[in-house]
């Protein structure tokens, strides 16, 4: 019997019982909103101002969306685990950081691009 195999196989591939995932979902969603953001900025042509702003409303968007998950995980999700186990989410919060930080760094860059007094495309390209 080869065991290397065995070794490899990734823990979701590997029979178990059946896992809460309480995030997979909206993870998984916030994942297709951003590549479909992302794919929409990277086509905004900087000659059309409509399809640059139709582009810039949807990061906006994207970045309330993250943030009202964020506010989620942390006033329900997280405060029911720290009631129960103070420490479960050291780690979750610290990473909560720096996604805010994040969102407020690619807030600035959203401000930035939509304030820009000359031709866009040395900002898009």
């Amino acid at each position: 019997m080869n065991t290397a195999a065995a070794e490899v196989t990734p823990r979701s591939l590997q029979s178990s019982p059946a896992r809460y995932r309480p995030y997979r979902a909206i993870h998984k969603a916030l994942r297709a909103t951003m590549s479909q953001t992302l794919l929409q900025l990277g086509q905004a042509d900087a000659a059309f101002p409509d399809e640059v702003e139709s582009a810039l409303a949807g990061v906006e968007q994207l970045l309330a969306q993250m943030e009202l998950h964020l506010n989620h995980e942390n006033d329900y999700m997280h405060a029911a685990l720290k009631e129960r186990a103070p420490q479960a989410c050291a780690d979750f919060d610290q990473d909560h950081v720096h996604h805010r930080q994040s969102l407020a760094a690619l807030r600035d860059s959203l401000a930035l691009l939509r304030g820009w007094p000359g031709p866009r495309e040395e900002l898009l390209y």
